[in-house]
């Protein structure tokens, strides 16, 4: 819940990233009890309180899918069997935190620098439903060395995310799945979570195969991506070269901005 719960204040848009935490603090009677505090991006109370009970729903959220639940203090007496913990979240829960362990990646007291880049504004708000809702702009990063289109160990990709984007095996998914070595499908196939430097590597390596390769685009493979405008006027060009493996690149990114988010563009 913790590392949830981060994740949570540092990829909300309206969240302020300094001094926003989230800590163990002690014991309680019935509890044990974290202090959540942040400050909120808003000029009024209205829009203030809206962001709160965004926050605390996604708070609750959290609690819930860890499997564990709230102490609610009471004077009444009842009876009634209490829920208790839920024991397929909570061992879900303990062998991810388990796997963060074994590969020294507990992201405790802090995450480190590339996640918390991975992390940051990562979520909506308003919600999708919400009749305000504007699908979240992903901030592509650009470096001074982003001179060549292809990945490198350092992009901050997000494993996780694309080892079960692959597993889709449909569509786009399908096709890249194809695409890659039998060594890389083998290390997906058994891919257990975490940061698997192993599976990262492999991944960069066949990412840029695929981005050295042929022309990538297809109007039924990419017919559900939204292309950015830089990707449309490259598209348009029909490039060859240098280009079109700068063109396969964006067509990834398009079509996984979570997956690879945080990667570079051309200068």
């Amino acid at each position: 819940m913790l590392a949830r719960l981060r994740e949570l204040l540092l990829g909300h848009p309206k969240v302020t990233p300094a001094p926003a935490r989230v800590r163990f603090i002690g014991y309680g009677a019935y509890s044990k009890d974290l202090e959540i505090f942040a400050y909120l991006d808003c000029a009024d109370q209205d829009t203030f309180l809206a962001i709160q009970e965004d926050i605390l729903l996604r708070i609750e959220d959290i609690v819930v899918e860890a499997g564990s639940g709230f102490a609610f203090p009471s004077q009444t007496a009842y009876l009634a069997r209490d829920k208790g913990v839920d024991v397929g979240r909570r061992g879900r829960a303990e062998a991810e935190v388990n796997t963060w362990r074994q590969q020294g990646q507990l992201p405790f007291p802090e995450f480190e620098s590339n996640e918390r880049q991975r992390l940051e504004n990562r979520l909506d708000y308003p919600p999708k439903g919400s009749p305000d809702y504007t699908p979240p702009k992903h901030q592509w990063l650009r470096r001074d060395d982003a001179s060549q289109p292809t990945f490198t160990m350092d992009d901050p990709l997000d494993i996780p995310a694309l080892a079960a984007s692959f597993r889709q095996k449909q569509g786009l998914a399908e096709y890249l799945h194809g695409q890659l070595s039998d060594e890389t499908r083998a290390l997906l196939a058994a891919y257990g979570g975490g940061r698997d430097m192993q599976l990262k590597q492999a991944l960069v390596r066949d990412l840029n195969e695929i981005v050295r390769g042929r022309w990538l685009y297809d109007e039924h493979l990419f017919a559900k991506v939204e292309l950015r405008e830089q990707t449309r006027d490259l598209l348009q060009r029909e490039p060859q070269g240098e280009d079109l493996a700068w063109l396969n690149r964006y067509l990834l990114e398009d079509a996984y901005p979570r997956e690879l988010a945080g990667t570079t563009h051309a200068p």
